[in-house]
């Protein structure tokens, strides 16, 4: 996370001379047996659900429940993924 006014994002200094500016990170969340294809981003604070599979290219800014497939910019579930998806 970070500022959006430029003058935010200067480093600034506490009275007692340590510095700190106000970006910050949120953590991410990727529960077992997910697959991320090629260049997903995830953005912080999101958490994406056991079993999961996001597409290539995908932008997830929000949670992705668990068993789901998901794609696109901004991310979006498309269906859950159910027995009749297997392969074999």
């Amino acid at each position: 996370m970070h500022p959006l006014l430029p003058e935010e994002r200067n480093v600034r200094q506490r009275p007692d001379g340590s510095w700190y500016n106000l970006e910050y990170a949120k953590p991410i969340t990727i529960q077992d047996n997910c697959w991320l294809a090629a260049n997903v981003t995830v953005c912080g604070g999101v958490t994406i659900g056991e079993g999961s599979v996001i597409e290539a290219g995908s932008v997830v800014t929000r949670d992705i429940p668990a068993h789901s497939l998901a794609a696109g910019n901004p991310c979006r579930v498309i269906r859950a993924l159910t027995p009749e998806d297997r392969m074999i």
